[in-house]
């Protein structure tokens, strides 16, 4: 996205299935982009270094007839690879070209339209752990990923009154993907068609209740070829959700006690009616103080490869020691079209004060129940006696036999110390447990408790060093993920920026600068991809507005 069009970035704590729906389960990152009106001239901005090889966007804005504006935007990206555990190319490198629009059309009457749309093809190259049935057994593939397509978004919005509104938003999106290995001549390709409609209504009902409602339904339309990987039953399938939420936001106190509850209803094709409801409480004793408590539920659905799936995982030589059975063996991971929806219960609680006119904290915690998250049971192994090479399968079947609890807490300091001088101080903690029930024979699942660091620390400050100087730096350190075998780091980005003018700027940006490279994930998943090294970057940029 580029960056100049987005007004605010949103990022709202624990789940918010009630008004998002499945699947917004641990937080919810909400982009608002802005208006056309907003964005009105032109705009150009192109630079270049080591990790950003080369980057430019191009953006015009204008008015459109009395009541309307645009804007049109296109935007490139060239990025380099990262490195591999042994300081080789990851092979990693990728390319973006996108471009869009906005139409904006506020009248007088009260009804507003929008129209937007976008268009991209992206390139991006990966290396995976590539398993065969013949010696080595398993070697490095170089793979690479193409998708394109296309979105349209259409809303209208009507002013009922000083106290309803209206809206109808209607979304078409086109997606293309193709993935293949070098090593493998039949690539997994996906072609995907979905519209979603939406109608949501807000209304005040007496002083104290404000109340919004709505109604949505989506279909997605999928076409999956069989790749060197994974296998999909049915490769074609068309998958529909109906929904239904209502939100209640009552002011028990005016000005000073508030209470929202509410609930999402939908229905999905795997798993049937789902319900996720919450209950949240904002208490404000004096200004500039907030005590607030939620009380939540929310799901993850399965997606398709979690129900129709066959996926070649690994393939373990017979002398391995992990080998019970002494002959060569392939694991196959396999879909479970009886699976549940994974279930999260979530109580959170809050303290927000604006401590001083230039300082403000911000302190959360919370508790998480999750029940019947995903686990790999072992099946019973079959001999292909008939194969070109004959091997034992062992298929591992998709359940939900884990469960578990996360609890943890967050302090956000803002301060001001002058005018032009601004610093973010934040640490989270976390820890996870995580229980298998007595029927269980996965062997790993317990062991995620120990893929998240248990410490976050950062630091950013932004300043305007002179009329025409202005300077960020943003200090993070992450503990270890023992899990994973990821050590703790710390790390450092930098930026300085010179205005040339009214509108001409140029600036330079350091990323990564504490390490020549550094781990920051092991990727443990259904596909094996190997996983990167982030690396020290720097680059240029050179931004004009017209």
């Amino acid at each position: 996205m580029l960056l100049e069009n987005v007004e605010r970035i949103e990022v709202v704590r624990g789940p918010g299935a009630t008004l998002w729906g499945a699947n917004a389960v641990n937080g919810i990152i909400n982009v608002i982009t802005r208006k056309a009106q907003d964005t009105q001239g032109g705009l150009m901005q192109t630079g270049g270094g080591s990790e950003e090889r080369a980057f430019g966007n191009v953006r015009y804005g204008g008015k459109w007839g009395e009541w309307g504006h645009y804007r049109v935007y296109a935007k490139y990206s060239d990025r380099d690879a990262y490195s591999d555990s042994t300081g080789a190319v990851a092979g990693d490198e990728w390319t973006d070209l996108r471009g869009g629009f906005r139409l904006d059309w506020d009248a007088a009457q009260g009804d507003v339209l929008t129209l937007q749309g976008e268009i991209y093809d992206v390139n991006a190259d990966e290396r995976v752990d590539f398993y065969t049935l013949e010696p080595p057994y398993v070697s490095i593939a170089n793979g690479g990923i193409d998708f394109s397509g296309g979105h349209l978004l259409g809303r209208w919005q009507r002013k009922l009154s000083s106290r309803s509104d209206l809206a109808l938003q209607l979304y078409y999106d086109r997606t293309q993907r193709a993935e293949g290995l070098v090593q493998v001549i039949k690539p997994l390709e996906e072609r995907r068609h979905t519209i979603d409609v939406d109608g949501q209504h807000r209304f005040r009902l007496g002083r104290r209740h404000d109340i919004v409602w709505g109604l949505g339904y989506r279909l997605s339309r999928d076409d999956i070829s069989a790749g060197f990987l994974l296998q999909l039953t049915p490769p074609a399938r068309s998958l529909q959700l109906f929904s239904a939420f209502v939100q209640d936001e009552i002011a028990l106190v005016q000005e000073r006690l508030r209470l929202t509850v509410g609930t999402k209803v939908e229905h999905n094709d795997f798993t049937g009616w789902e319900v996720q409801p919450s209950v949240r409480f904002l208490a404000k004793p004096r200004p500039g103080h907030a005590l607030w408590a939620a009380l939540a539920r929310a799901i993850r659905e399965p997606a398709r490869v979690d129900t129709d799936a066959r996926i070649q995982n690994i393939v373990i030589s017979p002398d391995d020691p992990r080998n019970f059975l002494a002959r060569l063996l392939l694991v196959e991971i396999r879909g479970n079209p009886e699976l549940k929806a994974e279930e999260l219960l979530a109580w959170e609680a809050g303290y927000r004060a604006a401590l001083h006119p230039r300082l403000a904290l911000d302190l959360a915690a919370f508790y998480n129940q999750y029940d019947r998250l995903r686990t790999g049971e072992p099946g019973l192994p079959v001999f292909e006696e008939d194969a070109e090479i004959p091997h034992v399968v062992l298929p591992v079947i998709l359940d939900n036999k884990l469960g578990g609890e996360a609890y943890g807490s967050e302090t956000v300091l803002d301060w001001r110390p002058g005018s032009q001088w601004r610093v973010w101080g934040s640490y989270t903690y976390l820890v996870l447990n995580l229980q298998k029930d007595g029927t269980s024979g996965d062997p790993l699942s317990e062991a995620a408790e120990d893929h998240a660091p248990a410490h976050q620390l950062a630091l950013r400050t932004s300043t305007q060093l002179s009329r025409s100087w202005n300077a960020d730096l943003g200090l993070r350190y992450v503990d270890k993920v023992t899990g994973l075998n990821v050590k703790a780091y710390l790390e450092a980005d930098v930026r300085l920026a010179w205005q040339i003018g009214e509108n001409l700027e140029i600036s330079l940006v350091g990323q990564n600068l504490f390490n020549g490279d550094h781990l920051e994930y092991r990727h443990e998943g259904l596909i094996n991809t190997r996983s990167s090294r982030v690396q020290r970057g720097a680059y240029t940029m050179l931004r004009w507005g017209f």
